[in-house]
Protein backbone atom coordinates (compact mmCIF):
# COMPACT_ATOMS: atom_id res chain seq x y z
CA UNK A 1 0.00 0.00 0.00
CA UNK A 2 2.87 2.34 0.82
CA UNK A 3 4.42 2.01 -2.63
CA UNK A 4 1.03 2.32 -4.32
CA UNK A 5 0.41 5.52 -2.36
CA UNK A 6 3.82 6.89 -3.37
CA UNK A 7 3.10 6.00 -6.98
CA UNK A 8 -0.18 7.88 -6.87
CA UNK A 9 1.56 10.88 -5.31
CA UNK A 10 3.94 10.80 -8.26
CA UNK A 11 1.25 10.22 -10.87
CA UNK A 12 3.50 11.58 -13.62
CA UNK A 13 5.12 8.12 -13.62
CA UNK A 14 1.98 6.68 -15.23
CA UNK A 15 2.40 9.10 -18.14
CA UNK A 16 6.08 8.12 -18.52
CA UNK A 17 5.21 4.42 -18.52
CA UNK A 18 2.51 4.85 -21.19
CA UNK A 19 4.06 7.46 -23.49
CA UNK A 20 7.79 6.84 -23.06
CA UNK A 21 8.36 3.33 -21.68
CA UNK A 22 6.18 1.44 -24.20
CA UNK A 23 7.37 3.22 -27.39
CA UNK A 24 11.00 3.08 -26.24
CA UNK A 25 10.89 -0.64 -25.51
CA UNK A 26 9.16 -1.35 -28.84
CA UNK A 27 11.46 0.65 -31.12
CA UNK A 28 15.13 -0.45 -31.37
CA UNK A 29 18.10 1.92 -31.59
CA UNK A 30 17.82 4.50 -34.37
CA UNK A 31 19.89 7.53 -35.44
CA UNK A 32 23.40 7.42 -33.88
CA UNK A 33 22.21 4.62 -31.63
CA UNK A 34 22.67 2.09 -34.47
CA UNK A 35 26.46 2.02 -34.16
CA UNK A 36 26.03 1.43 -30.45
CA UNK A 37 23.64 -1.41 -31.23
CA UNK A 38 26.18 -2.88 -33.66
CA UNK A 39 29.01 -2.64 -31.13
CA UNK A 40 27.00 -4.31 -28.36
CA UNK A 41 25.73 -7.01 -30.73
CA UNK A 42 29.22 -7.87 -32.01
CA UNK A 43 30.91 -7.39 -28.65
CA UNK A 44 33.40 -4.91 -30.14
CA UNK A 45 33.36 -2.01 -27.70
CA UNK A 46 36.76 -0.80 -28.92
CA UNK A 47 34.98 1.08 -31.69
CA UNK A 48 32.61 2.70 -29.20
CA UNK A 49 35.58 3.61 -27.01
CA UNK A 50 37.19 5.11 -30.09
CA UNK A 51 34.04 7.11 -30.90
CA UNK A 52 33.49 8.49 -27.40
CA UNK A 53 37.15 9.48 -27.09
CA UNK A 54 36.81 11.43 -30.33
CA UNK A 55 33.78 13.17 -28.80
CA UNK A 56 35.60 13.56 -25.45
CA UNK A 57 32.69 11.95 -23.56
CA UNK A 58 34.29 9.53 -21.17
CA UNK A 59 31.42 9.41 -18.68
CA UNK A 60 29.00 8.40 -21.41
CA UNK A 61 31.32 5.61 -22.55
CA UNK A 62 31.58 4.35 -18.96
CA UNK A 63 27.77 4.05 -18.84
CA UNK A 64 27.78 2.00 -22.06
CA UNK A 65 30.59 -0.15 -20.66
CA UNK A 66 28.54 -0.90 -17.53
CA UNK A 67 25.47 -1.76 -19.64
CA UNK A 68 27.60 -4.19 -21.65
CA UNK A 69 28.82 -5.89 -18.45
CA UNK A 70 25.25 -6.24 -17.13
CA UNK A 71 24.04 -7.63 -20.45
CA UNK A 72 26.82 -10.22 -20.67
CA UNK A 73 26.37 -11.38 -17.07
CA UNK A 74 22.59 -11.60 -17.12
CA UNK A 75 21.95 -12.77 -20.70
CA UNK A 76 19.45 -9.92 -20.94
CA UNK A 77 19.74 -7.94 -24.21
CA UNK A 78 21.65 -4.68 -23.81
CA UNK A 79 18.76 -2.84 -25.49
CA UNK A 80 16.54 -3.58 -22.48
CA UNK A 81 19.10 -2.07 -20.11
CA UNK A 82 19.55 1.00 -22.33
CA UNK A 83 15.81 1.65 -22.70
CA UNK A 84 14.87 1.18 -19.09
CA UNK A 85 17.85 3.07 -17.74
CA UNK A 86 16.54 5.98 -19.81
CA UNK A 87 13.04 5.62 -18.35
CA UNK A 88 14.43 5.42 -14.80
CA UNK A 89 16.51 8.58 -15.26
CA UNK A 90 13.52 10.44 -16.71
CA UNK A 91 11.52 9.53 -13.58
CA UNK A 92 14.39 10.73 -11.38
CA UNK A 93 14.63 13.95 -13.39
CA UNK A 94 10.93 14.66 -12.84
CA UNK A 95 11.39 14.08 -9.12
CA UNK A 96 14.23 16.63 -9.20
CA UNK A 97 11.92 19.10 -10.94
CA UNK A 98 9.43 18.64 -8.07
CA UNK A 99 12.17 19.44 -5.58
CA UNK A 100 13.39 22.46 -7.52
CA UNK A 101 9.83 23.79 -7.79
CA UNK A 102 9.75 23.81 -4.00
CA UNK A 103 13.34 24.98 -3.56
CA UNK A 104 13.25 27.90 -6.00
CA UNK A 105 9.63 28.99 -6.09
CA UNK A 106 8.12 27.51 -2.92
CA UNK A 107 5.28 25.93 -4.86
CA UNK A 108 2.67 23.85 -3.05
CA UNK A 109 2.71 20.08 -3.60
CA UNK A 110 -0.09 20.14 -6.19
CA UNK A 111 1.85 22.58 -8.37
CA UNK A 112 5.15 20.75 -7.80
CA UNK A 113 3.47 17.58 -9.04
CA UNK A 114 2.20 19.46 -12.07
CA UNK A 115 5.73 20.70 -12.81
CA UNK A 116 6.92 17.08 -12.77
CA UNK A 117 4.03 16.03 -15.02
CA UNK A 118 4.73 18.80 -17.52
CA UNK A 119 8.38 17.71 -17.62
CA UNK A 120 7.32 14.08 -18.15
CA UNK A 121 5.21 14.98 -21.20
CA UNK A 122 7.62 17.55 -22.65
CA UNK A 123 7.36 16.69 -26.37
CA UNK A 124 11.01 15.86 -27.04
CA UNK A 125 11.37 12.45 -25.44
CA UNK A 126 10.62 10.57 -28.67
CA UNK A 127 14.33 11.11 -29.45
CA UNK A 128 15.28 8.59 -26.74
CA UNK A 129 15.27 5.83 -29.39
CA UNK A 130 18.93 6.76 -29.81
CA UNK A 131 20.71 6.08 -26.51
CA UNK A 132 23.42 8.57 -27.42
CA UNK A 133 20.68 11.19 -27.27
CA UNK A 134 19.22 9.75 -24.06
CA UNK A 135 22.60 10.22 -22.40
CA UNK A 136 22.02 13.98 -22.59
CA UNK A 137 19.20 13.35 -20.11
CA UNK A 138 21.52 11.46 -17.76
CA UNK A 139 23.92 14.42 -17.73
CA UNK A 140 21.09 16.88 -17.03
CA UNK A 141 19.87 14.76 -14.13
CA UNK A 142 23.42 14.61 -12.71
CA UNK A 143 23.59 18.39 -12.96
CA UNK A 144 20.31 19.03 -11.11
CA UNK A 145 21.02 16.39 -8.47
CA UNK A 146 24.56 17.68 -8.07
CA UNK A 147 23.66 21.34 -7.68
CA UNK A 148 20.90 20.58 -5.17
CA UNK A 149 23.46 18.80 -2.99
CA UNK A 150 26.18 21.38 -3.63
CA UNK A 151 24.12 24.15 -2.00
CA UNK A 152 23.75 22.15 1.22
CA UNK A 153 25.80 22.94 4.33
CA UNK A 154 27.20 19.46 5.04
CA UNK A 155 30.65 18.90 3.52
CA UNK A 156 29.81 15.37 2.34
CA UNK A 157 26.76 16.71 0.48
CA UNK A 158 28.86 19.46 -1.11
CA UNK A 159 31.45 16.89 -2.21
CA UNK A 160 28.80 14.59 -3.70
CA UNK A 161 27.29 17.59 -5.44
CA UNK A 162 30.63 18.61 -6.96
CA UNK A 163 31.25 15.08 -8.25
CA UNK A 164 27.86 14.90 -9.98
CA UNK A 165 28.22 18.41 -11.40
CA UNK A 166 31.56 17.51 -12.99
CA UNK A 167 30.11 14.25 -14.33
CA UNK A 168 27.35 16.29 -15.96
CA UNK A 169 29.84 18.30 -18.01
CA UNK A 170 30.11 15.55 -20.62
CA UNK A 171 27.34 17.64 -22.19
CA UNK A 172 29.07 20.99 -22.60
CA UNK A 173 25.87 23.06 -22.61
CA UNK A 174 25.53 22.18 -18.91
CA UNK A 175 28.45 24.54 -18.22
CA UNK A 176 26.25 27.47 -19.17
CA UNK A 177 23.06 26.07 -17.65
CA UNK A 178 24.46 25.59 -14.15
CA UNK A 179 25.80 29.17 -14.08
CA UNK A 180 22.29 30.36 -14.94
CA UNK A 181 20.78 28.05 -12.31
CA UNK A 182 23.13 29.37 -9.62
CA UNK A 183 22.40 32.94 -10.70
CA UNK A 184 18.61 32.74 -10.47
CA UNK A 185 18.92 30.80 -7.22
CA UNK A 186 20.93 33.71 -5.86
CA UNK A 187 18.22 36.16 -6.93
CA UNK A 188 15.44 34.07 -5.43
CA UNK A 189 17.22 33.21 -2.20
CA UNK A 190 15.46 34.49 0.89
CA UNK A 191 12.94 36.65 -0.94
CA UNK A 192 15.51 38.36 -3.13
CA UNK A 193 17.83 39.24 -0.24
CA UNK A 194 21.39 38.56 -1.35
CA UNK A 195 23.74 36.82 1.08
CA UNK A 196 27.40 35.97 1.11
CA UNK A 197 26.78 32.22 1.06
CA UNK A 198 24.80 32.34 -2.16
CA UNK A 199 27.30 34.66 -3.78
CA UNK A 200 30.20 32.40 -2.86
CA UNK A 201 28.33 29.40 -4.34
CA UNK A 202 27.81 31.26 -7.61
CA UNK A 203 31.45 32.33 -7.79
CA UNK A 204 32.57 28.76 -7.05
CA UNK A 205 30.34 27.41 -9.83
CA UNK A 206 31.75 29.93 -12.32
CA UNK A 207 35.34 29.06 -11.36
CA UNK A 208 34.64 25.31 -11.68
CA UNK A 209 33.09 25.79 -15.12
CA UNK A 210 35.93 27.95 -16.43
CA UNK A 211 38.66 25.65 -15.05
CA UNK A 212 36.91 22.53 -16.37
CA UNK A 213 36.50 24.03 -19.85
CA UNK A 214 40.13 25.16 -20.05
CA UNK A 215 41.40 21.77 -18.86
CA UNK A 216 39.18 19.89 -21.29
CA UNK A 217 40.17 21.84 -24.41
CA UNK A 218 43.83 21.60 -23.35
CA UNK A 219 44.13 17.93 -22.35
CA UNK A 220 41.10 15.99 -23.65
CA UNK A 221 39.90 17.92 -26.73
CA UNK A 222 37.58 16.50 -29.36
CA UNK A 223 39.39 14.84 -32.25
CA UNK A 224 38.76 13.07 -35.56
CA UNK A 225 35.08 13.13 -36.49
CA UNK A 226 34.47 15.66 -33.73
CA UNK A 227 37.63 17.69 -34.19
CA UNK A 228 35.71 20.75 -35.30
CA UNK A 229 32.31 19.70 -33.93
CA UNK A 230 30.90 22.57 -31.85
CA UNK A 231 34.45 23.82 -31.39
CA UNK A 232 34.36 27.45 -30.35
CA UNK A 233 36.51 30.02 -32.09
CA UNK A 234 36.31 33.64 -33.08
CA UNK A 235 35.43 32.85 -36.69
CA UNK A 236 32.69 30.43 -35.66
CA UNK A 237 31.16 32.84 -33.15
CA UNK A 238 31.45 35.73 -35.58
CA UNK A 239 29.70 33.75 -38.31
CA UNK A 240 26.92 32.44 -36.07
CA UNK A 241 26.14 35.59 -34.15
CA UNK A 242 24.62 37.34 -37.13
CA UNK A 243 21.21 38.99 -36.69
CA UNK A 244 19.46 36.61 -39.11
CA UNK A 245 20.84 33.41 -37.57
CA UNK A 246 20.27 34.57 -34.01
CA UNK A 247 16.72 35.70 -34.72
CA UNK A 248 15.87 32.46 -36.51
CA UNK A 249 17.29 30.27 -33.74
CA UNK A 250 15.69 32.28 -30.94
CA UNK A 251 12.33 32.15 -32.73
CA UNK A 252 12.69 28.38 -33.03
CA UNK A 253 13.28 28.02 -29.32
CA UNK A 254 10.47 30.45 -28.47
CA UNK A 255 7.93 28.03 -29.99
CA UNK A 256 8.10 26.01 -26.76
CA UNK A 257 6.43 29.02 -25.10
CA UNK A 258 4.49 30.67 -27.92
CA UNK A 259 2.51 27.55 -28.76
CA UNK A 260 0.83 27.77 -25.35
CA UNK A 261 0.75 31.52 -24.69
CA UNK A 262 -2.87 31.67 -25.84
CA UNK A 263 -3.97 29.55 -22.87
CA UNK A 264 -3.56 32.22 -20.14
CA UNK A 265 -4.78 34.92 -22.55
CA UNK A 266 -8.00 33.07 -23.36
CA UNK A 267 -8.41 32.08 -19.72
CA UNK A 268 -8.15 35.70 -18.52
CA UNK A 269 -10.61 36.77 -21.20
CA UNK A 270 -12.93 33.99 -20.07
CA UNK A 271 -12.71 35.23 -16.45
CA UNK A 272 -13.38 38.79 -17.62
CA UNK A 273 -16.46 37.79 -19.60
CA UNK A 274 -17.93 35.84 -16.71
CA UNK A 275 -17.13 38.59 -14.16
CA UNK A 276 -17.40 41.90 -16.02
CA UNK A 277 -17.67 44.08 -12.95
CA UNK A 278 -14.91 42.39 -11.02
CA UNK A 279 -12.02 43.20 -13.37
CA UNK A 280 -10.46 45.79 -11.09
CA UNK A 281 -10.40 43.38 -8.18
CA UNK A 282 -8.05 41.09 -10.07
CA UNK A 283 -5.18 43.48 -9.68
CA UNK A 284 -5.87 43.81 -5.96
CA UNK A 285 -6.04 40.09 -5.33
CA UNK A 286 -3.31 38.92 -7.68
CA UNK A 287 0.27 39.81 -6.84
CA UNK A 288 2.55 39.43 -9.86
CA UNK A 289 6.04 38.05 -9.23
CA UNK A 290 9.12 37.88 -11.45
CA UNK A 291 9.32 34.07 -11.60
CA UNK A 292 8.55 34.02 -15.31
CA UNK A 293 11.27 36.52 -16.06
CA UNK A 294 13.83 34.55 -14.06
CA UNK A 295 12.92 31.31 -15.84
CA UNK A 296 13.26 33.06 -19.19
CA UNK A 297 16.74 34.18 -18.07
CA UNK A 298 17.54 30.56 -17.18
CA UNK A 299 16.27 29.54 -20.63
CA UNK A 300 18.72 32.01 -22.17
CA UNK A 301 21.58 30.30 -20.32
CA UNK A 302 20.25 26.92 -21.51
CA UNK A 303 20.14 27.83 -25.21
CA UNK A 304 23.18 30.13 -25.32
CA UNK A 305 25.70 27.34 -26.15
CA UNK A 306 23.50 26.20 -29.03
CA UNK A 307 23.20 29.72 -30.38
CA UNK A 308 27.01 29.94 -30.36
CA UNK A 309 27.23 27.01 -32.80
CA UNK A 310 24.14 27.99 -34.85
CA UNK A 311 21.86 25.23 -33.60
CA UNK A 312 18.28 25.37 -32.42
CA UNK A 313 15.16 23.37 -31.85
CA UNK A 314 11.48 23.97 -32.48
CA UNK A 315 8.59 22.28 -30.73
CA UNK A 316 7.44 21.24 -34.21
CA UNK A 317 10.74 19.49 -35.14
CA UNK A 318 9.20 16.10 -34.46
CA UNK A 319 10.43 13.91 -37.31
CA UNK A 320 14.17 14.06 -36.72
CA UNK A 321 16.37 14.47 -33.64
CA UNK A 322 16.96 18.24 -33.44
CA UNK A 323 14.81 18.43 -30.33
CA UNK A 324 17.76 17.04 -28.38
CA UNK A 325 18.97 20.66 -28.40
CA UNK A 326 15.99 21.56 -26.19
CA UNK A 327 16.43 19.01 -23.40
CA UNK A 328 17.57 21.71 -20.96
CA UNK A 329 14.27 23.50 -21.49
CA UNK A 330 12.31 20.52 -20.10
CA UNK A 331 12.70 21.29 -16.36
CA UNK A 332 12.34 25.02 -17.07
CA UNK A 333 9.15 24.44 -19.04
CA UNK A 334 7.77 22.18 -16.31
CA UNK A 335 8.21 24.84 -13.63
CA UNK A 336 7.16 27.74 -15.90
CA UNK A 337 3.80 26.27 -16.81
CA UNK A 338 3.15 24.95 -13.29
CA UNK A 339 3.58 28.52 -12.03
CA UNK A 340 1.35 29.74 -14.86
CA UNK A 341 -1.50 27.43 -13.86
CA UNK A 342 -1.02 28.34 -10.20
CA UNK A 343 -1.39 32.01 -11.08
CA UNK A 344 -4.40 31.26 -13.25
CA UNK A 345 -5.94 29.61 -10.18
CA UNK A 346 -5.21 32.78 -8.18
CA UNK A 347 -7.12 34.84 -10.70
CA UNK A 348 -10.04 32.42 -10.71
CA UNK A 349 -11.40 33.68 -7.36
CA UNK A 350 -14.84 35.04 -8.23
CA UNK A 351 -18.24 33.52 -7.74
CA UNK A 352 -18.56 32.72 -11.44
CA UNK A 353 -15.50 30.49 -11.67
CA UNK A 354 -13.96 29.32 -14.90
CA UNK A 355 -13.22 25.60 -15.27
CA UNK A 356 -9.44 25.64 -14.87
CA UNK A 357 -9.23 21.87 -15.34
CA UNK A 358 -10.47 22.29 -18.91
CA UNK A 359 -7.47 24.47 -19.77
CA UNK A 360 -5.16 22.09 -17.96
CA UNK A 361 -6.49 19.13 -19.94
CA UNK A 362 -6.06 21.04 -23.20
CA UNK A 363 -2.45 21.86 -22.30
CA UNK A 364 -1.68 18.24 -21.45
CA UNK A 365 -3.48 17.01 -24.55
CA UNK A 366 -1.47 19.25 -26.90
CA UNK A 367 1.82 18.06 -25.37
CA UNK A 368 0.77 14.42 -25.67
CA UNK A 369 -0.27 14.89 -29.31
CA UNK A 370 3.16 16.34 -30.12
CA UNK A 371 5.04 13.68 -28.14
CA UNK A 372 3.10 10.84 -29.72
CA UNK A 373 3.47 12.24 -33.21
CA UNK A 374 7.22 12.08 -32.60
CA UNK A 375 6.77 8.48 -31.43
CA UNK A 376 4.72 7.76 -34.55
CA UNK A 377 7.46 9.08 -36.86
CA UNK A 378 10.06 6.94 -35.10
CA UNK A 379 7.77 3.91 -35.37
CA UNK A 380 7.36 4.56 -39.10
CA UNK A 381 11.12 4.74 -39.46
CA UNK A 382 11.56 1.45 -37.60
CA UNK A 383 8.91 -0.33 -39.67
CA UNK A 384 10.45 0.95 -42.90
CA UNK A 385 13.85 -0.47 -41.92
CA UNK A 386 12.36 -3.75 -40.73
CA UNK A 387 10.48 -4.23 -43.99
CA UNK A 388 13.42 -3.24 -46.20
CA UNK A 389 15.69 -5.69 -44.38
CA UNK A 390 13.20 -8.47 -45.16
CA UNK A 391 12.95 -7.22 -48.76
CA UNK A 392 16.75 -7.39 -49.11
CA UNK A 393 16.81 -10.93 -47.69
CA UNK A 394 14.12 -12.01 -50.16
CA UNK A 395 15.87 -10.31 -53.09
CA UNK A 396 19.17 -12.02 -52.43
CA UNK A 397 22.79 -10.86 -52.20
CA UNK A 398 23.83 -7.46 -53.51
CA UNK A 399 27.50 -6.86 -54.39
CA UNK A 400 29.50 -5.13 -51.69
CA UNK A 401 30.32 -1.49 -52.19
CA UNK A 402 28.37 1.74 -52.43
CA UNK A 403 24.59 1.60 -52.44
CA UNK A 404 21.78 4.14 -52.71
CA UNK A 405 18.17 3.65 -51.64
CA UNK A 406 15.92 5.73 -53.88
CA UNK A 407 12.42 6.81 -52.87
CA UNK A 408 10.69 10.19 -53.10
CA UNK A 409 8.81 9.78 -49.82
CA UNK A 410 11.07 8.13 -47.31
CA UNK A 411 9.49 7.94 -43.84
CA UNK A 412 12.76 9.00 -42.19
CA UNK A 413 15.94 10.99 -42.77
CA UNK A 414 18.42 8.13 -42.91
CA UNK A 415 22.10 8.73 -42.16
CA UNK A 416 24.66 6.58 -43.89
CA UNK A 417 25.40 4.58 -40.74
CA UNK A 418 21.68 3.72 -40.52
CA UNK A 419 21.67 2.47 -44.13
CA UNK A 420 24.85 0.51 -43.45
CA UNK A 421 23.21 -1.15 -40.48
CA UNK A 422 20.22 -2.27 -42.56
CA UNK A 423 22.51 -4.11 -44.97
CA UNK A 424 24.37 -5.66 -42.06
CA UNK A 425 21.05 -6.86 -40.59
CA UNK A 426 20.04 -8.28 -43.99
CA UNK A 427 23.27 -10.07 -44.90
CA UNK A 428 25.18 -10.33 -41.60
CA UNK A 429 28.14 -8.61 -43.24
CA UNK A 430 29.25 -4.99 -42.74
CA UNK A 431 30.22 -4.53 -46.39
CA UNK A 432 28.16 -1.61 -47.71
CA UNK A 433 28.37 2.17 -47.57
CA UNK A 434 24.91 3.57 -48.20
CA UNK A 435 22.88 6.70 -48.66
CA UNK A 436 19.12 7.31 -49.00
CA UNK A 437 18.05 10.05 -51.42
CA UNK A 438 14.96 10.78 -53.55
CA UNK A 439 17.00 11.17 -56.76
CA UNK A 440 19.79 9.01 -58.18
CA UNK A 441 23.26 10.22 -57.14
CA UNK A 442 26.05 9.39 -59.57
CA UNK A 443 28.84 10.36 -57.24
CA UNK A 444 28.95 9.27 -53.61
CA UNK A 445 31.46 7.30 -51.60
CA UNK A 446 32.66 6.85 -48.00
CA UNK A 447 34.02 10.11 -46.54
CA UNK A 448 37.55 10.86 -45.41
CA UNK A 449 38.68 11.61 -41.85
CA UNK A 450 42.20 12.71 -41.04
CA UNK A 451 43.18 12.35 -44.66
CA UNK A 452 42.07 8.77 -45.26
CA UNK A 453 38.85 6.96 -46.09
CA UNK A 454 36.86 5.70 -43.11
CA UNK A 455 36.69 2.21 -44.69
CA UNK A 456 40.48 1.91 -44.32
CA UNK A 457 40.65 3.07 -40.72
CA UNK A 458 39.90 0.19 -38.33
CA UNK A 459 38.16 2.37 -35.74
CA UNK A 460 36.02 4.48 -38.08
CA UNK A 461 35.08 1.55 -40.30
CA UNK A 462 33.76 -0.40 -37.29
CA UNK A 463 31.90 2.61 -35.90
CA UNK A 464 30.24 3.19 -39.28
CA UNK A 465 29.44 -0.53 -39.79
CA UNK A 466 31.62 -0.87 -42.91
CA UNK A 467 34.52 -2.92 -41.52
CA UNK A 468 34.03 -5.61 -44.24
CA UNK A 469 33.68 -3.05 -47.07
CA UNK A 470 35.06 -3.61 -50.55
CA UNK A 471 34.09 -1.69 -53.69
CA UNK A 472 32.70 -4.38 -55.98
CA UNK A 473 29.82 -2.34 -57.43
CA UNK A 474 27.70 0.75 -57.11
CA UNK A 475 24.12 -0.37 -56.62
CA UNK A 476 20.91 1.63 -56.83
CA UNK A 477 17.81 0.22 -55.14
CA UNK A 478 14.56 1.75 -56.40
CA UNK A 479 11.53 1.42 -54.15
CA UNK A 480 7.86 1.32 -55.14
CA UNK A 481 4.58 1.80 -53.29
CA UNK A 482 5.93 4.71 -51.28
CA UNK A 483 3.58 7.03 -49.39
CA UNK A 484 3.43 10.72 -48.55
CA UNK A 485 3.08 11.75 -44.89
CA UNK A 486 -0.70 12.15 -45.04
CA UNK A 487 -1.15 8.87 -46.90
CA UNK A 488 0.95 7.02 -44.34
CA UNK A 489 -1.53 8.18 -41.75
CA UNK A 490 -4.63 7.48 -43.83
CA UNK A 491 -3.54 3.99 -44.84
CA UNK A 492 -2.32 3.01 -41.35
CA UNK A 493 1.21 2.50 -42.53
CA UNK A 494 2.45 1.43 -39.08
CA UNK A 495 0.15 -1.61 -39.38
CA UNK A 496 0.37 -2.20 -43.13
CA UNK A 497 4.06 -1.41 -43.58
CA UNK A 498 4.76 -4.67 -45.47
CA UNK A 499 2.67 -3.43 -48.41
CA UNK A 500 4.79 -0.35 -48.97
CA UNK A 501 8.37 0.64 -49.80
CA UNK A 502 9.01 -2.63 -51.61
CA UNK A 503 12.02 -3.18 -53.87
CA UNK A 504 11.07 -2.37 -57.46
CA UNK A 505 14.42 -2.91 -59.20
CA UNK A 506 18.13 -2.88 -58.53
CA UNK A 507 20.61 -1.20 -60.87
CA UNK A 508 24.21 -2.42 -60.54
CA UNK A 509 27.23 -0.62 -61.98
CA UNK A 510 30.26 -2.89 -61.54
Amino acid sequence: MFYFKKLNENYFIYFILIFVFFPLNYIPQLFDGVYLDYALETGNLKAVDFWYKDASRYVHFFIVYLVDIFAKNTSIPAEIFLDNLTVLVLILLCIEVKKYSKLLFDLEDRWCNLAALFTAIFPVWHTFVAFNVAQYLISIYCLLFGYRNFIKQKKIKILIGLIFIILAFDVESNLSFIVGLAFIHLILNKSNKLNDTSISKLITIIIICVVYYLLKISYIPTTGYFGDYNKLGWNLVNNNFTPNKLLNNILNYSTYLLLFIWIPLIFNLHVLIKNKKKLLKINKNFKFINNYFLLIILSAFAIFPYLLVNKSSSILYLADYYQRHAFLLAPISGMFFAIMFRDMAKINIFRNKVNLNLYLIIFIFINLILLNYGNLRKTESYHFRKNLINELKAYGPIPKGDVQIISKNLPADLRSVEVNQMFYKAYNVAGWWGIAKPELQKFFSPPYVNGKSIVIDEGYSTVNIVNDYSLECKSYIFLKNDLKKVDRFKKFYVINYRKHYNIDRVLKKC
